[in-house]
Parts: C-alpha cells; structure tokens; sequence
C-alpha cells in the first residue's frame, strides 16, 4: 500500500541561482535606500540642534540689546561677544579640547556640551580654544574691518567693503536703531571652518563673519571666465551640515539654507543681509 504523506517533498526543489541573485538584489536596494534615509535623518537631526542652539543665542542677545538698545561688541575689553551673553544665556564656550603640538593644536575629543557646540562641527573634529586662539562652531556678525576683494565680477575685479557689522567698529556698538530690516539681518551662526595646518582631520571655526569669497558663489555666472575653485576649507564647511548653513536673523527667526543664499558675493541682495542699513557696499 502506496502512502503519499512519505513522498509529499520528494519532488520539491531549492531556489535557483537566478532566484538568489534577484533576492539579494532586491535586499541591496532596500539596505542602499535605508541608509541614505537614515544619514538624511542624521543630517537633519543635527541641523535641528544646531538651530535650537542658534534660537537661545538669539534669545540672549535679543535680551542684551533690550537692556542695552545696542548690539555687543565683537571685542571688548571684557571679551568676546559670548562673554557678554552669559548672564542671559548662562552658557559659556566649548573647554580647549585640543594639545599643543610641533605642528599645532591637536584634536583631543569631544568638548563638554554647551549650547556653543554643534553636531555637525564635532564630527569633523571641531577644534574649540580659548588658550590663545578662540575659534568654534558659530559666528557673530562681528563685522570685519578693511575691504576684502572679490574676483570674477563683471568688467573686472571689484572689492567688497565689509566693516562694522553688528559688533561695532570705530564708532562704538551698534545701535539697535541702525538695523534697518531686522528680519533681513544676520546675528548668528555657523562658522566658516578650515582644515587645521598639521591636523588635516581637524577643522577650525572662525567666530567672526563675514568672510565674504568667490568659493561660495558656486552657481556659474555668465561673466565667468574661470569658475571659482572649491577648496578644502569650503569642501570641510559643507560636510558639517550636508552643505546646508544654519543662520538667526535680528527678528528672532532662524533658517537653514544653501551658502550660496548667505555668502554669494555676485548679489547685492545677499551682500545687503550682513550690513546694518540693508545697503551693498561696493569700492
């Protein structure tokens, strides 16, 4: 007597080679897909923090000029322009994480928290340092004195004068009635970075803006005879945010944006953001 239940698998094959392949592809495809979803999710976390760490800066410095009517300086003879936030933000810059060495500061690890360290910047070995330097992840639009020279502009080469700013210059502090459009008005935020000379998995962040150049114009103009290189300091400031920058306007608001919206030296519209009348200034 035949019994089938014994022969139930006997003509029951594996999967073939084609059917392996197309399996693992498909497995690929969904590790690929998740992957890019979850660094987008960790680039965006990190924008996220950085720009609640740029609203209580805004917070602090919108108490400062309500007490003061004027904007702190960049540099006094009571310090840097953090130093005259703390008694409102109680928050102070990032310890020296880094030695001294023969070919300069050397990244030691990640500083204690403070609302003045950044995510993005500290995956990059963010260098932060009050022993003699005083560099971090954010920026005060301190104003740069003297004129800095743009190149590749139409009928030739122009100079942007940058000067004053929000921290002052020859004539004191700020006013806060010199604002003229608050809300189109940098404060705050992310630093332009460098390599460190020595330390080429460090970056250094640069507290003063702005720090107007060609390299941040990256849309082709139709002038251009030679389009503006990307160096290594441009190509290390857009790793920090996925080559997003994060910026706190006078009003209070904070956004995130391309470089090219804050720093594109070809519009005076973008220029006219770091200037307190909402002027370009061209020499």
């Amino acid at each position: 007597m035949n019994c089938p239940s014994a022969r139930s698998g006997a003509g029951r094959g594996g999967f073939t080679l084609i059917e392996l392949l197309v399996v693992v592809a498909v497995v690929a495809v969904l590790a690929a897909l998740l992957l890019s979803t979850l660094a987008r999710a960790k680039t965006q976390a990190g924008i996220t923090v950085c720009e609640n760490n740029l609203r209580q800066q805004e917070l602090a410095l919108t108490m400062y000029v309500g007490d003061f009517a004027a904007y702190p300086l960049y540099e006094s003879p009571n310090g840097y322009w953090v130093q005259s936030l703390v008694p409102y933000l109680r928050s102070s810059w990032p310890a020296n994480n880094t030695v001294g060495s023969a070919n300069g500061p050397v990244y030691t690890g990640t500083p204690r928290r403070s609302i003045y360290t950044c995510p993005g910047y500290d995956r990059l070995d963010g260098v932060y340092s009050t022993n003699g330097i005083w560099v971090g992840a954010y920026a005060y639009n301190g104003g740069e004195q003297g004129a800095v020279p743009v190149l590749w502009m139409a009928g030739g080469p122009r100079t942007i004068l940058v000067s004053g700013g929000l921290g002052g210059g020859t004539n004191g502090p700020t006013r806060e009635t010199a604002v003229a459009a608050p809300s189109q008005m940098i404060a705050l935020g992310d630093s332009m970075i460098e390599p460190v000379g020595g330390a080429p998995n460090s970056v250094v962040g640069f507290p003063s803006a702005p720090r107007f150049s060609p390299e941040f114009s990256l849309a082709p103009q139709p002038f251009n005879t030679v389009p503006p290189p990307q160096g290594p300091a441009v190509r290390a400031t857009l790793r920090r945010h996925g080559g997003r920058w994060d910026m706190a306007f006078c009003d209070g608001h904070v956004e995130d944006g391309p470089p090219q919206k804050y720093f594109n030296a070809y519009s005076d519209s973008v220029v006219a953001l770091w200037s307190p009348d909402h002027r370009a200034h061209w020499k």
